[in-house]
């Protein structure tokens, strides 16, 4: 069975990792169930709505969880590759839900994604760097940290 989890920010700025509560009367913001290790009890946590990820269900090249709202390094072609584009084999994307699709995406800039199961399952080339809301300035760069030129930010980095 697969583990389904959510990960948000608390009001302090830690990130919080459990099941999701959806509570009304809190304007804003959700509640995560997490479990205290040291003390062995469930507690509930305010987190900010903004911030809440689902786990993918992969890990990345390093065992890293992958959650929605992380920001991955990503190689396009396997390394024995044949015929290998030097200039478009790694990627930075974003971590995002496609409904239509039913999975889990990777958005590099507003008009392109691919499916993340694509790349975890064949030969594992993704890494995560960072999430969204931490580091949002990190989609304006490409490869190396170069700027790219083509990738446009837009108000809602989750769409599309």
């Amino acid at each position: 069975m697969r583990e389904v989890l959510f990960r948000g920010k608390n009001m302090y700025g830690e990130w919080v990792v459990g099941q999701l509560v959806r509570c009304s009367f809190v304007d804003g913001e959700c509640m995560i169930q997490a479990k205290i290790p040291t003390e062995g009890v469930w507690m509930n946590f305010a987190v900010h709505a903004g911030s809440v990820g689902q786990y993918t269900g992969f890990q990345d090249k390093n065992d890293n969880p992958i959650f929605e709202g992380d920001i991955v390094r990503y190689q396009v072609d396997n390394d024995d590759c044949p015929f290998p584009n030097k200039d478009t084999k790694k990627r930075i994307g974003l971590v995002i839900w496609k409904a239509f699709r039913g999975s889990f995406a990777l958005k590099c800039n507003p008009y392109m994604n691919d499916d993340l199961f694509r790349y975890v399952n064949q030969g594992n080339r993704v890494e995560v760097i960072g999430n969204f809301y931490d580091n949002p300035k990190m989609l304006k760069y490409g490869e190396e940290g170069k700027p790219d030129e083509e990738q446009e930010r837009t108000d809602d980095p989750f769409q599309g």
